[in-house]
Parts: structure tokens; sequence; C-alpha cells
């Protein structure tokens, strides 16, 4: 590119445009990656409080020690282990359902 051609009055405006456009770009972008960052955050702490509690209410229906003896002798996923918490699933129950 000459140098000539940068003297251009409609050249400088473009590239100025350009610049002008990139960076309000990049802001929102940032500002959407902020903002939607936070939303997925709070659902998460959300999603955790819920579950938190769900167990508490087994632990005090159920009692502590029923439930650890019931648990200690499963083993599966912590996928199965979450759903004989909220289901209470016993082992025999639980390898019925697969």
């Amino acid at each position: 590119m000459s140098f000539g051609l940068l003297k251009r009055v409609s050249v400088r405006l473009s590239l100025w445009y350009t610049l002008l456009f990139a960076a309000s770009t990049a802001v929102v972008l940032v500002l959407v990656y902020y903002l939607v960052a936070q939303e997925l955050e709070r659902k998460e702490e959300e999603v955790i409080r819920a579950r938190a509690k769900e167990y508490a209410s087994l632990f005090q229906t159920r009692g502590y020690a029923e439930r650890s003896q019931e648990l200690s002798g499963l083993h599966c996923t912590p996928l199965r282990l979450e759903m004989s918490f909220l289901f209470g699933l016993d082992e025999g129950r639980a390898e019925a359902g697969r």
C-alpha cells in the first residue's frame, strides 16, 4: 500500500471505522462472556444449594447411620449414588434397574 493512498480522507476514515467496529465488537463480546459466566455460576450455585437441601432433608428423615450403612455396601457411580440419595434405591433395586 503506498503512502499516497493513506493521504486520502476516505481511506483513513474507513480505517478508523474498521478500528472502531473491531474495538466495540470486542467490548460487547467480553461483556456478554462476563454476563453469561456470572449467570451460569449463579445457576450452578442454586442447583448445588437445592441438592444440599434435599440431602439434608433425607438425612433428617432417615437418619445418618441408616443412610451411611445403605451406601457403604454400594459400589456404584456417582450418578447412582445420587439416585440412591434422592430415591432411596438399595443395591438390589439399583442393579435391577440397569
